[in-house]
């Protein structure tokens, strides 16, 4: 997040107005409430994805893909990087913006579960294979998120000269 302060001051922005208003953080079935902290860690996800590759499936007959013969037995692997940096899903794929979620908070469980087009996130894996304890994993990271930028500020180490140590993402 030290990466990109302005969109660190707007999550946290957005968790602060939260606790004023009901005096404590916001929980993981209130997250329509602070839709830009959702929109933010869906980005965090998909600009630097968490797991390099899913699962290996295997062809359980010869198919045919775009004029490519794939044949029964086949292993496939997914790679995670390649399908959240596709222009075709996600316009400027290489820029960090948050907002391109802000149309779609559905949870990673439920968009996951959706049709090729409609989901948001490849992180978990897709359809009747997809990562068992995806609701889990996501509240857990929902709630990390709000309790990490509703109390701290992430920055970045500075040197004995002073210069700012930005991590390498």
């Amino acid at each position: 997040m030290c990466h990109y302060p302005q969109v660190q001051k707007r999550a946290a922005d957005e968790i602060d107005e939260f606790v004023k208003e009901h005096g404590r953080f916001p929980t993981f079935s209130e997250r329509a409430q602070v839709p830009f902290c959702v929109a933010t860690y869906k980005e965090c996800m998909r600009f630097r994805s968490t797991t390099p590759f899913g699962v290996p499936h295997c062809t359980n007959e010869d198919v045919v893909i775009d004029g490519y013969l794939i044949k029964k037995n086949t292993a496939l692997i997914a790679t995670m990087d390649s399908m959240h940096r596709n222009p075709d899903f996600y316009p400027e794929p290489e820029r960090f913006y948050p907002e391109r979620y802000l149309n779609n908070l559905k949870t990673m469980h439920a968009a996951t579960n959706g049709k090729l087009e409609e989901r948001d996130t490849f992180n978990f894996g897709f359809g009747r294979r997809q990562c068992a304890a995806i609701y889990l994993a996501e509240v857990e990271l929902f709630v990390s998120f709000i309790q990490a930028l509703g109390r701290c500020t992430i920055e970045p180490i500075v040197d004995s000269n002073g210069v700012a140590q930005m991590p390498d993402i």
